[in-house]
């Protein structure tokens, strides 16, 4: 079975990492073993762990430090992890040296972008124009918009449909797309909903796959893809 590490969660209240069962029961329901990293920027433990690692998967959580995309903060509404940046920057570039297949999930895919060279809007309503409440008001165990995968990508070739339905828990997206991605889906207002890299095994998705696999057969093949992406590369 292969290992795929994953990035933890923070509570800023109570200062402590964690993580959601949903993400480690779909990992486990791909056939994947998934291993959670600490909340550090210690090269030793990332580079012994990472040792241990045929995929990583990059989780949601805090908004991605804008200085990341050289920007100044937009307003209040935009709550940053220093730290989870430090981590995930360092085990973001160790991993395309080494070529380990990389899965974003929301926050996951807006951080991949931005510290690959692309820009973010910081706050949806605050920066784009739409009729959709991409945060949305119900669990995010139930759907909430469309999105439609763009034929001809990865994404499409996994999920093998031109319109699925998809929670939305984010008040962020991606704004310029990173040099050497394509866009795989896009929302019916126009946002971002997937990005893949060109010639390396890293994609990602904006909404929550996780949240939605016990019940939604799109979502369980998009984990199913990643772990055919980590066979392949291994």
């Amino acid at each position: 079975m292969r290992t795929v590490g994953v990035m933890p969660l923070y509570n800023d209240k109570k200062g402590y990492q964690y993580m959601l069962p949903e993400y480690m029961e779909s990992l486990i329901s791909a056939g994947l073993a998934p291993l959670e990293f600490p909340l550090t920027d210690n090269d030793e433990v990332i580079d012994a762990l990472l040792l241990k690692c045929d995929g990583l998967l990059f989780t949601g959580g805090h908004d991605v430090g804008t200085c990341i995309y050289n920007e100044e903060v937009l307003n209040d509404t935009v709550v940053m992890c220093p730290m989870l940046d430090r981590l995930e920057e360092k085990v973001l570039s160790k991993a395309m040296e080494k070529e380990i297949p990389v899965f974003g999930i929301c926050r996951g895919m807006q951080f991949i972008n931005a510290a690959l060279g692309g820009t973010l809007y910081q706050d949806i309503p605050s920066q784009y124009e739409t009729d959709i409440k991409h945060n949305q008001d119900t669990p995010n165990t139930e759907k909430w918009h469309k999105v439609t995968v763009v034929k001809g990508t990865m994404l499409y070739d996994c999920i093998g449909e031109d319109v699925i339905e998809v929670n939305s828990t984010h008040h962020q997206a991606v704004k310029d797309v990173a040099p050497g991605f394509t866009v795989t889906a896009v929302s019916e207002d126009g946002i971002t909903e997937g990005i893949a890299m060109n010639d390396k095994p890293v994609f990602g998705v904006q909404w929550h796959p996780e949240a939605l696999a016990e019940n939604d057969e799109a979502s369980r093949r998009i984990f199913k893809c990643f772990r055919e992406l980590i066979e392949k590369a291994r």
